[in-house]
């Protein structure tokens, strides 16, 4: 009771290791737990092999025994007690078969072998318990001495695990285990925080660079030549507008009297492309009609109404005789005049205008900024994604669940260094 307290107020061995010299640790006192274990192993496999040939031997007493008053037994009985000595027998034979100790190589070895062992003895219990203890029925003695020899393998095995249990072998091999765990979770965490900040500074780059064109592109909408460039467009637009209306006119003369000149299409079969152009595209009709044969056609359609051959309502009549009135030789020259006017100043100003730079170096430097725009959404979604992994990572954790191991294991505080000039980190 005394040494109970004593060892409660007796202060723990203290251990402060980086990864490093905790691995130099557990290898020094991995070293010195197998080779005070090897011996213990050869001695497993020793006396194993003896046990077996125990076995084999008592194996074959059972093969070789003979039933006593054999006469007094029902034959029922007898078959089926055979049947089962040669089931057990051929159970047992492979179960030594499976058994074989194999020859020595280091204690890790013969550790897994003793796992092995214990695996098929259970499973041999397993198979064997129906053949077993019906054989016990007329080979009770033989049975037993097998029985007896299977114990004591099975002791020898039970033996040799409470003397592995005794020099920590497996908790030493979980604490290897743990520490690979954190190396690699270390390890995993450093690349992913490299990988964090060459994005992050990408990711920098990137929106300079952006920048950079978004101050070009100011400047550039600021310049003189900038404001000439909108100026121009300006002027442009404006000439448009009066070449649209300028060809609004003659659209409309020729939808006042597009009526008659339906009617007289059914008519006049030479004037019939003619009038089909003019009905369709008026103003590019008249730009292809440099004789204005349409003059033609029209004083043909005006003197067909005029005698009623083309039949128009009153109000309807004297409205496009009036219109056809309007459209002569004089006044298609002046709108042709004019058009071709505005045409060549429209012409003169959008070539001034496309050999002026200045609008696709502005494109540019905006597709490039939604390009980069892009591209700094793609990082900082990879970013995030990196934050959530690095996340993940606690293998401080994993360190508190070592150090905590190996103060129950050994009975020493331990206290993991993490140093920048630990090799690991």
């Amino acid at each position: 009771m005394f040494k109970k307290l004593l060892d409660m107020f007796r202060s723990k061995e203290e251990l402060e290791l980086t990864i490093v010299e905790l691995e130099q640790w557990l290898d020094n006192k991995n070293s010195k737990i197998q080779k005070d274990l090897e011996p213990i192993c050869k001695d497993l496999l020793n006396e194993l092999k003896n046990y077996l040939v125990d076995l084999n031997q008592r194996l074959e007493n059972l093969e070789k025994a003979e039933i006593k008053d054999k006469d007094k037994i029902q034959q029922k009985v007898v078959s089926i007690v055979l049947g089962n000595r040669r089931s057990f027998i051929n159970q047992s034979s492979f179960f030594v078969s499976r058994i074989k100790p194999p020859n020595y190589e280091n204690v890790n070895q013969i550790i897994d072998y003793s796992v092995h062992l214990k695996s098929e003895m259970d499973n041999f219990a397993k198979i064997t318990h129906k053949s077993f203890y019906t054989s016990q029925h007329l080979f009770y003695k033989q049975v037993e001495e097998i029985k007896k020899t299977i114990q004591k393998i099975s002791k020898l095995n039970n033996n040799f695990n409470k003397k592995i249990q005794e020099n920590k072998v497996n908790y030493l091999k979980e604490l290897d285990e743990n520490l690979d765990w954190m190396k690699k979770s270390i390890n995993d965490k450093l690349l992913l925080l490299k990988d964090l900040s060459r994005l992050k500074l990408k990711l920098e780059q990137v929106k300079e660079n952006k920048m950079n064109f978004e101050e070009k592109t100011k400047q550039i909408t600021i310049s003189p030549t900038y404001k000439q460039y909108l100026e121009e467009e300006k002027y442009l637009n404006q000439i448009e507008e009066q070449i649209k209306k300028h060809k609004l006119k003659l659209e409309h003369n020729f939808a006042v009297i597009d009526f008659a000149l339906k009617k007289y299409t059914h008519i006049a079969d030479e004037e019939y492309k003619l009038i089909h152009g003019y009905r369709t595209d008026t103003f590019g009709a008249l730009l292809k009609d440099e004789e204005f044969n349409i003059l033609k056609a029209l004083q043909k359609l005006t003197q067909k109404v005029l005698e009623n051959k083309i039949v128009l309502k009153d109000s309807k009549k004297q409205k496009i005789l009036t219109e056809l009135n309007m459209i002569n030789r004089s006044y298609l020259s002046e709108l042709l005049s004019e058009y071709k006017k505005l045409d060549k100043e429209r012409k003169k100003i959008k070539e001034k205008i496309d050999q002026n730079q200045i609008v696709s170096e502005i494109n540019q430097a905006e597709e490039k900024i939604i390009k980069l725009g892009k591209e700094i959404q793609e990082i900082e979604r990879n970013i995030n994604n990196l934050n959530k992994n690095i996340d993940k990572i606690d293998y401080l954790e994993i360190k508190k669940i070592i150090e905590e191991k190996f103060d129950i294991v050994f009975g020493i505080k331990l206290m993991i260094k993490l140093v920048e000039d630990d090799p690991i980190l």
